[in-house]
Protein backbone atom coordinates (compact mmCIF):
# COMPACT_ATOMS: atom_id res chain seq x y z
CA UNK A 1 0.00 0.00 0.00
CA UNK A 2 1.28 3.35 -0.99
CA UNK A 3 2.18 5.51 1.83
CA UNK A 4 -0.47 8.39 1.37
CA UNK A 5 -2.61 5.62 0.74
CA UNK A 6 -2.11 4.17 4.15
CA UNK A 7 -2.62 7.92 5.57
CA UNK A 8 -5.58 8.31 4.27
CA UNK A 9 -7.07 5.18 5.50
CA UNK A 10 -5.88 5.70 9.14
CA UNK A 11 -7.31 9.53 9.12
CA UNK A 12 -10.60 7.83 9.14
CA UNK A 13 -9.67 6.14 12.77
CA UNK A 14 -10.63 9.70 13.64
CA UNK A 15 -14.57 9.86 12.16
CA UNK A 16 -16.34 8.58 15.09
CA UNK A 17 -14.62 11.39 17.11
CA UNK A 18 -16.84 14.11 15.37
CA UNK A 19 -18.04 15.37 11.99
CA UNK A 20 -16.88 18.86 10.18
CA UNK A 21 -19.57 21.64 10.79
CA UNK A 22 -22.72 21.39 8.08
CA UNK A 23 -25.02 24.19 7.13
CA UNK A 24 -24.04 27.29 6.96
CA UNK A 25 -20.55 27.96 8.70
CA UNK A 26 -19.57 31.10 10.64
CA UNK A 27 -16.70 32.81 9.19
CA UNK A 28 -14.18 32.82 12.04
CA UNK A 29 -11.19 35.05 10.04
CA UNK A 30 -11.88 36.43 6.79
CA UNK A 31 -7.61 37.21 5.65
CA UNK A 32 -4.39 36.86 7.65
CA UNK A 33 -4.30 40.59 9.09
CA UNK A 34 -7.31 41.27 10.56
CA UNK A 35 -7.08 41.87 14.14
CA UNK A 36 -6.05 38.90 15.74
CA UNK A 37 -8.13 37.19 18.62
CA UNK A 38 -7.25 34.11 19.01
CA UNK A 39 -4.58 32.10 18.53
CA UNK A 40 -2.54 28.22 19.13
CA UNK A 41 0.92 27.82 20.06
CA UNK A 42 3.49 25.15 21.62
CA UNK A 43 5.47 25.99 23.90
CA UNK A 44 8.67 23.73 23.89
CA UNK A 45 9.79 21.81 26.53
CA UNK A 46 11.79 19.22 27.63
CA UNK A 47 10.94 17.36 24.84
CA UNK A 48 13.24 19.09 22.46
CA UNK A 49 16.14 18.39 24.14
CA UNK A 50 15.61 14.73 24.24
CA UNK A 51 17.75 12.79 21.52
CA UNK A 52 15.90 11.40 18.51
CA UNK A 53 18.25 8.99 16.39
CA UNK A 54 16.33 9.02 13.24
CA UNK A 55 16.03 12.47 11.79
CA UNK A 56 14.17 12.77 8.96
CA UNK A 57 16.50 12.69 6.00
CA UNK A 58 13.91 15.16 3.99
CA UNK A 59 15.24 17.84 6.38
CA UNK A 60 19.56 17.49 6.47
CA UNK A 61 19.96 20.72 8.16
CA UNK A 62 18.24 19.24 11.37
CA UNK A 63 20.99 17.35 12.20
CA UNK A 64 22.97 20.45 12.89
CA UNK A 65 20.20 22.54 14.40
CA UNK A 66 19.85 22.00 18.05
CA UNK A 67 17.64 23.89 20.69
CA UNK A 68 19.46 26.28 23.43
CA UNK A 69 17.54 27.41 26.43
CA UNK A 70 17.75 31.18 24.65
CA UNK A 71 15.10 29.40 22.46
CA UNK A 72 12.92 28.68 25.10
CA UNK A 73 13.25 32.12 26.69
CA UNK A 74 12.92 33.91 23.29
CA UNK A 75 9.64 31.53 22.35
CA UNK A 76 8.04 32.48 26.35
CA UNK A 77 8.62 36.37 25.35
CA UNK A 78 7.13 35.94 21.76
CA UNK A 79 3.93 34.41 23.91
CA UNK A 80 4.27 36.90 26.40
CA UNK A 81 4.27 39.96 23.53
CA UNK A 82 0.92 38.23 22.28
CA UNK A 83 -1.09 38.50 25.20
CA UNK A 84 0.35 41.85 25.62
CA UNK A 85 -1.22 42.90 22.58
CA UNK A 86 -4.70 41.45 23.62
CA UNK A 87 -4.83 38.16 22.25
CA UNK A 88 -5.85 35.16 23.74
CA UNK A 89 -3.73 32.05 23.47
CA UNK A 90 -4.36 28.57 23.85
CA UNK A 91 -1.93 25.92 24.83
CA UNK A 92 -1.89 23.04 22.37
CA UNK A 93 -0.47 20.60 25.23
CA UNK A 94 -3.43 21.74 26.96
CA UNK A 95 -6.02 21.39 24.07
CA UNK A 96 -4.35 17.36 24.08
CA UNK A 97 -5.27 17.30 27.56
CA UNK A 98 -8.90 18.03 27.57
CA UNK A 99 -8.91 16.29 24.21
CA UNK A 100 -7.48 12.70 25.62
CA UNK A 101 -10.00 13.60 28.44
CA UNK A 102 -12.79 13.53 25.87
CA UNK A 103 -11.80 10.30 24.65
CA UNK A 104 -11.47 8.35 27.81
CA UNK A 105 -14.53 9.78 29.25
CA UNK A 106 -16.39 8.76 25.67
CA UNK A 107 -14.41 5.05 25.94
CA UNK A 108 -12.20 5.83 22.76
CA UNK A 109 -9.07 6.85 23.96
CA UNK A 110 -8.11 2.71 23.48
CA UNK A 111 -9.54 2.95 20.01
CA UNK A 112 -7.46 6.29 19.04
CA UNK A 113 -4.23 4.89 20.70
CA UNK A 114 -4.45 1.70 18.65
CA UNK A 115 -4.34 3.42 15.30
CA UNK A 116 -1.70 5.92 16.29
CA UNK A 117 0.10 5.04 19.76
CA UNK A 118 -0.05 1.55 19.93
CA UNK A 119 2.98 1.50 22.24
CA UNK A 120 1.86 3.35 24.44
CA UNK A 121 -2.05 1.00 24.69
CA UNK A 122 -0.26 -1.68 27.46
CA UNK A 123 0.67 1.35 29.73
CA UNK A 124 0.25 1.31 33.36
CA UNK A 125 -0.14 4.92 33.57
CA UNK A 126 -2.26 7.73 32.73
CA UNK A 127 -1.89 8.95 28.75
CA UNK A 128 -1.31 12.39 28.71
CA UNK A 129 -0.26 15.23 26.35
CA UNK A 130 3.54 14.84 27.62
CA UNK A 131 3.73 11.88 26.68
CA UNK A 132 1.93 12.02 23.09
CA UNK A 133 4.67 14.93 22.59
CA UNK A 134 7.32 12.76 23.15
CA UNK A 135 8.36 15.20 26.43
CA UNK A 136 7.87 12.14 28.97
CA UNK A 137 9.31 8.29 28.24
CA UNK A 138 6.33 5.59 29.14
CA UNK A 139 8.18 4.19 31.40
CA UNK A 140 7.38 5.03 34.97
CA UNK A 141 11.14 6.30 36.03
CA UNK A 142 12.61 8.60 34.01
CA UNK A 143 16.04 7.23 34.05
CA UNK A 144 14.43 3.56 33.61
CA UNK A 145 16.29 1.53 30.96
CA UNK A 146 14.30 0.78 27.86
CA UNK A 147 14.30 0.70 24.31
CA UNK A 148 15.40 3.72 22.20
CA UNK A 149 11.68 3.65 20.25
CA UNK A 150 9.65 3.28 23.05
CA UNK A 151 6.79 5.31 22.86
CA UNK A 152 6.69 8.36 19.92
CA UNK A 153 9.87 10.63 18.85
CA UNK A 154 10.03 13.77 20.62
CA UNK A 155 8.88 16.58 18.64
CA UNK A 156 11.03 19.19 17.86
CA UNK A 157 9.36 21.08 15.60
CA UNK A 158 5.89 21.19 17.01
CA UNK A 159 6.65 24.97 17.93
CA UNK A 160 5.47 25.69 14.53
CA UNK A 161 1.80 25.17 14.74
CA UNK A 162 0.96 27.30 11.57
CA UNK A 163 2.18 23.93 9.79
CA UNK A 164 0.08 21.54 11.44
CA UNK A 165 -3.52 23.12 10.71
CA UNK A 166 -4.62 26.77 8.81
CA UNK A 167 -8.13 28.39 9.80
CA UNK A 168 -9.57 29.68 6.36
CA UNK A 169 -13.28 31.72 5.71
CA UNK A 170 -14.69 28.19 5.23
CA UNK A 171 -13.15 26.24 8.18
CA UNK A 172 -10.17 24.60 8.86
CA UNK A 173 -7.66 23.01 6.80
CA UNK A 174 -5.52 20.32 8.29
CA UNK A 175 -2.13 19.39 6.79
CA UNK A 176 -0.50 16.40 5.80
CA UNK A 177 3.32 16.13 6.22
CA UNK A 178 6.07 14.89 3.31
CA UNK A 179 8.49 14.52 5.71
CA UNK A 180 7.76 11.63 8.14
CA UNK A 181 9.45 12.88 11.15
CA UNK A 182 6.67 14.90 11.57
CA UNK A 183 3.18 13.08 10.64
CA UNK A 184 2.59 12.36 14.47
CA UNK A 185 1.99 15.72 14.07
CA UNK A 186 -0.80 15.78 11.66
CA UNK A 187 -2.41 12.86 14.43
CA UNK A 188 -2.15 15.11 17.22
CA UNK A 189 -3.89 18.12 15.72
CA UNK A 190 -6.68 16.26 14.22
CA UNK A 191 -7.00 14.89 17.75
CA UNK A 192 -7.23 18.29 19.34
CA UNK A 193 -9.58 19.62 16.55
CA UNK A 194 -12.00 16.53 16.42
CA UNK A 195 -11.87 15.71 20.62
CA UNK A 196 -10.80 18.94 22.47
CA UNK A 197 -13.79 20.87 23.65
CA UNK A 198 -12.70 24.24 23.51
CA UNK A 199 -12.10 23.67 19.38
CA UNK A 200 -15.60 21.79 18.40
CA UNK A 201 -16.87 24.97 17.25
CA UNK A 202 -14.19 25.01 14.72
CA UNK A 203 -15.45 23.00 11.56
CA UNK A 204 -13.17 21.00 9.25
CA UNK A 205 -13.40 22.33 6.33
CA UNK A 206 -10.12 20.45 4.40
CA UNK A 207 -7.68 17.33 5.35
CA UNK A 208 -5.26 16.76 3.65
CA UNK A 209 -4.46 13.65 4.43
CA UNK A 210 -8.31 12.51 3.55
CA UNK A 211 -7.50 13.97 0.23
CA UNK A 212 -4.61 12.55 -0.16
CA UNK A 213 -2.63 15.26 -0.99
CA UNK A 214 0.66 16.84 0.93
CA UNK A 215 0.19 20.46 1.82
CA UNK A 216 2.02 22.29 4.93
CA UNK A 217 0.15 25.22 6.70
CA UNK A 218 3.18 27.64 6.00
CA UNK A 219 2.48 27.44 2.53
CA UNK A 220 -1.23 28.60 2.84
CA UNK A 221 -2.37 31.90 3.07
CA UNK A 222 -5.62 33.74 3.10
CA UNK A 223 -5.34 36.84 1.04
CA UNK A 224 -8.93 37.58 0.83
CA UNK A 225 -12.95 36.06 1.56
CA UNK A 226 -12.22 34.73 -2.01
CA UNK A 227 -8.94 33.76 -2.38
CA UNK A 228 -6.04 31.49 -0.87
CA UNK A 229 -2.28 32.13 -1.91
CA UNK A 230 -0.83 28.39 -2.10
CA UNK A 231 3.31 27.57 -2.15
CA UNK A 232 3.84 24.27 -4.07
CA UNK A 233 6.91 22.43 -5.04
CA UNK A 234 8.79 21.98 -2.19
CA UNK A 235 6.74 20.73 1.08
CA UNK A 236 3.43 21.00 -0.17
CA UNK A 237 2.32 19.18 -3.66
CA UNK A 238 0.73 21.28 -6.84
CA UNK A 239 -1.83 18.72 -6.90
CA UNK A 240 -3.44 20.76 -3.34
CA UNK A 241 -3.86 23.65 -4.94
CA UNK A 242 -7.17 22.19 -7.07
CA UNK A 243 -8.43 20.48 -5.09
CA UNK A 244 -8.44 23.46 -2.26
CA UNK A 245 -10.06 25.23 -5.06
CA UNK A 246 -12.57 22.59 -5.48
CA UNK A 247 -13.39 21.54 -1.85
CA UNK A 248 -13.54 24.98 0.19
CA UNK A 249 -15.01 26.84 -2.98
CA UNK A 250 -12.54 29.26 -2.87
CA UNK A 251 -9.93 30.50 -5.91
CA UNK A 252 -6.73 29.32 -4.76
CA UNK A 253 -3.44 30.76 -6.48
CA UNK A 254 -0.59 28.76 -6.42
CA UNK A 255 3.24 30.02 -6.26
CA UNK A 256 5.99 27.76 -7.54
CA UNK A 257 8.88 27.26 -4.30
CA UNK A 258 12.14 25.63 -5.39
CA UNK A 259 11.95 21.72 -5.35
CA UNK A 260 11.96 18.83 -7.79
CA UNK A 261 8.43 18.28 -7.74
CA UNK A 262 9.09 14.81 -6.73
CA UNK A 263 6.72 13.60 -4.37
CA UNK A 264 5.80 10.04 -4.20
CA UNK A 265 8.86 9.23 -2.49
CA UNK A 266 10.66 11.53 0.33
CA UNK A 267 14.22 13.50 -1.06
CA UNK A 268 17.36 12.47 0.45
CA UNK A 269 19.93 14.56 1.78
CA UNK A 270 21.41 15.22 -1.35
CA UNK A 271 18.38 16.91 -3.26
CA UNK A 272 18.12 19.73 -0.66
CA UNK A 273 19.96 23.17 -1.40
CA UNK A 274 20.19 26.00 0.54
CA UNK A 275 17.99 27.79 -1.71
CA UNK A 276 14.91 25.36 -0.83
CA UNK A 277 16.24 25.63 2.78
CA UNK A 278 16.00 29.29 2.76
CA UNK A 279 12.23 28.87 1.12
CA UNK A 280 11.34 26.52 2.70
CA UNK A 281 7.40 27.56 2.98
CA UNK A 282 6.08 30.28 1.41
CA UNK A 283 5.68 32.19 4.50
CA UNK A 284 9.24 32.02 4.37
CA UNK A 285 9.64 34.31 1.52
CA UNK A 286 6.19 35.77 1.92
CA UNK A 287 3.81 37.15 4.34
CA UNK A 288 0.63 39.56 4.71
CA UNK A 289 1.06 42.94 6.34
CA UNK A 290 -2.65 44.43 5.88
CA UNK A 291 -5.20 44.62 2.88
CA UNK A 292 -3.10 45.76 0.28
CA UNK A 293 0.45 45.07 1.55
CA UNK A 294 2.79 42.39 1.72
CA UNK A 295 6.70 41.54 2.88
CA UNK A 296 8.24 39.87 0.17
CA UNK A 297 11.67 37.98 -0.75
CA UNK A 298 13.35 39.90 -3.56
CA UNK A 299 15.05 38.86 -6.79
CA UNK A 300 13.25 35.46 -7.11
CA UNK A 301 9.48 36.19 -6.71
CA UNK A 302 9.55 39.16 -9.58
CA UNK A 303 10.29 39.64 -13.15
CA UNK A 304 13.40 41.41 -12.39
CA UNK A 305 16.63 39.55 -13.75
CA UNK A 306 18.91 39.00 -10.74
CA UNK A 307 20.14 34.92 -11.44
CA UNK A 308 23.58 36.00 -11.25
CA UNK A 309 23.40 37.21 -7.96
CA UNK A 310 22.12 33.77 -7.01
CA UNK A 311 24.55 32.13 -7.73
CA UNK A 312 25.85 29.71 -5.00
CA UNK A 313 22.11 28.90 -3.94
CA UNK A 314 20.93 27.63 -7.04
CA UNK A 315 22.99 26.84 -10.22
CA UNK A 316 19.35 25.33 -12.37
CA UNK A 317 18.68 28.50 -14.40
CA UNK A 318 15.83 26.65 -15.43
CA UNK A 319 14.49 26.22 -11.36
CA UNK A 320 15.52 29.93 -10.68
CA UNK A 321 12.96 31.46 -13.97
CA UNK A 322 10.33 28.96 -12.52
CA UNK A 323 10.36 29.73 -8.71
CA UNK A 324 7.51 32.73 -7.51
CA UNK A 325 5.38 31.94 -10.80
CA UNK A 326 1.31 31.68 -10.11
CA UNK A 327 -1.09 29.74 -11.61
CA UNK A 328 -4.63 30.28 -10.91
CA UNK A 329 -7.53 27.45 -9.70
CA UNK A 330 -11.19 28.44 -9.98
CA UNK A 331 -13.53 27.69 -6.85
CA UNK A 332 -15.82 25.12 -6.81
CA UNK A 333 -14.28 23.03 -10.28
CA UNK A 334 -10.53 23.91 -9.10
CA UNK A 335 -9.70 24.24 -13.03
CA UNK A 336 -6.94 25.96 -14.10
CA UNK A 337 -7.57 29.43 -15.40
CA UNK A 338 -6.84 29.62 -19.10
CA UNK A 339 -5.05 32.18 -20.93
CA UNK A 340 -3.62 33.37 -17.61
CA UNK A 341 -0.71 36.22 -17.56
CA UNK A 342 2.39 33.99 -17.17
CA UNK A 343 4.11 36.24 -14.24
CA UNK A 344 5.76 35.99 -10.74
CA UNK A 345 4.33 35.89 -7.42
CA UNK A 346 5.58 40.14 -6.93
CA UNK A 347 3.59 40.92 -10.32
CA UNK A 348 0.99 39.10 -9.39
CA UNK A 349 -0.05 41.04 -5.89
CA UNK A 350 0.67 44.48 -7.77
CA UNK A 351 -1.74 43.58 -10.09
CA UNK A 352 -3.78 43.18 -7.54
CA UNK A 353 -3.55 46.72 -6.24
CA UNK A 354 -0.87 45.64 -3.67
CA UNK A 355 2.38 47.47 -2.07
CA UNK A 356 5.09 45.11 -1.91
CA UNK A 357 8.00 45.98 0.50
CA UNK A 358 10.74 43.98 0.29
CA UNK A 359 13.35 41.85 3.06
CA UNK A 360 16.56 44.19 2.48
CA UNK A 361 15.00 47.25 1.65
CA UNK A 362 13.82 49.17 -1.83
CA UNK A 363 15.86 47.65 -4.43
CA UNK A 364 18.75 50.25 -5.31
CA UNK A 365 18.64 52.62 -8.28
CA UNK A 366 22.41 52.01 -9.41
CA UNK A 367 23.41 48.16 -11.01
CA UNK A 368 26.74 48.45 -8.97
CA UNK A 369 24.84 48.28 -5.68
CA UNK A 370 22.95 45.67 -6.86
CA UNK A 371 24.74 42.70 -5.72
CA UNK A 372 25.40 43.38 -2.38
CA UNK A 373 22.06 44.53 -1.45
CA UNK A 374 21.02 40.55 -2.90
CA UNK A 375 23.47 39.57 -0.45
CA UNK A 376 21.85 41.48 2.29
CA UNK A 377 18.95 40.53 1.59
CA UNK A 378 19.66 36.68 1.43
CA UNK A 379 21.31 37.18 4.45
CA UNK A 380 17.99 38.23 5.96
CA UNK A 381 15.91 35.97 4.58
CA UNK A 382 18.02 33.06 6.41
CA UNK A 383 16.87 35.42 9.57
CA UNK A 384 13.52 35.18 9.30
CA UNK A 385 12.86 38.59 8.11
CA UNK A 386 9.96 37.76 5.41
CA UNK A 387 8.38 35.40 8.30
CA UNK A 388 6.19 38.04 10.12
CA UNK A 389 2.66 37.64 12.05
CA UNK A 390 0.04 40.42 11.75
CA UNK A 391 -1.40 41.51 15.21
CA UNK A 392 -4.09 44.11 13.12
CA UNK A 393 -3.58 45.47 9.76
CA UNK A 394 -0.20 46.99 9.43
CA UNK A 395 0.48 45.88 12.79
CA UNK A 396 3.13 43.17 13.03
CA UNK A 397 5.17 41.16 15.30
CA UNK A 398 9.15 40.23 14.11
CA UNK A 399 11.93 39.22 15.01
CA UNK A 400 15.05 42.15 15.95
CA UNK A 401 17.81 42.11 14.15
CA UNK A 402 16.75 41.99 10.63
CA UNK A 403 17.24 45.90 10.22
CA UNK A 404 17.09 46.52 6.65
CA UNK A 405 13.60 45.08 6.52
CA UNK A 406 12.59 46.51 9.42
CA UNK A 407 13.49 50.46 8.34
CA UNK A 408 11.48 49.37 5.37
CA UNK A 409 8.34 48.53 7.04
CA UNK A 410 8.69 51.33 9.00
CA UNK A 411 8.97 53.59 6.31
CA UNK A 412 5.98 51.93 4.99
CA UNK A 413 4.13 52.67 8.00
CA UNK A 414 4.54 49.37 9.29
CA UNK A 415 4.24 49.05 13.22
CA UNK A 416 6.44 46.95 14.01
CA UNK A 417 7.22 45.00 17.63
CA UNK A 418 9.98 43.28 17.85
CA UNK A 419 11.62 40.32 19.93
CA UNK A 420 14.52 38.77 20.23
CA UNK A 421 14.50 35.30 17.72
CA UNK A 422 17.90 34.49 16.69
CA UNK A 423 17.69 30.90 18.16
CA UNK A 424 14.50 30.56 16.87
CA UNK A 425 15.52 31.75 13.53
CA UNK A 426 18.03 28.66 13.11
CA UNK A 427 15.36 26.21 13.22
CA UNK A 428 13.98 28.06 9.88
CA UNK A 429 11.28 29.37 11.42
CA UNK A 430 9.55 32.90 12.62
CA UNK A 431 6.76 34.49 14.08
CA UNK A 432 4.12 33.49 11.20
CA UNK A 433 5.30 29.65 11.48
CA UNK A 434 4.55 30.21 15.41
CA UNK A 435 0.93 31.24 15.51
CA UNK A 436 -1.95 29.38 14.13
CA UNK A 437 -4.83 31.83 13.96
CA UNK A 438 -8.46 30.67 14.96
CA UNK A 439 -10.51 33.78 15.01
CA UNK A 440 -9.35 37.46 13.74
CA UNK A 441 -11.97 40.47 13.66
CA UNK A 442 -13.36 41.69 10.23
Amino acid sequence: MKRRTFLAAASQALCCLGNPARGKVRTYLKNDVGPLRSVIVHTPGAEVFRPADDLDELMPWLREVRWDEEGLAQHARFVKALRAEGVEVLELVDLLDDAIKHLRVAGRLEHWLEHHCPSLLDLDRPITAALLIGRERPSIAEDEPGPADEGPLPLKSLVFTRDIAVMTPKGVVLTSFLNHDRLHEADLVRLAFHAAPRLKRYPIAFDARREGVYLQGGDLMVLDEKTLLLGVGNLTEPAAAPKLAKRLGMDVVSVTLPGDGRFEHEPGAERWSPLRTMALHLDSVCTLLDEKRALVAPAFLEGTDTLSAMRGLCDDVRMMRRIGRVKTYRARTGEAVNGEKDQKLVDHLTERGYDCVRVGGPRPERPEETQAWTRLALAELFGQAANVVAIKPGHVLAYAGNEATLRALRAGGVTVRTIEGTSLARLHGGPHCLTLPLERDA
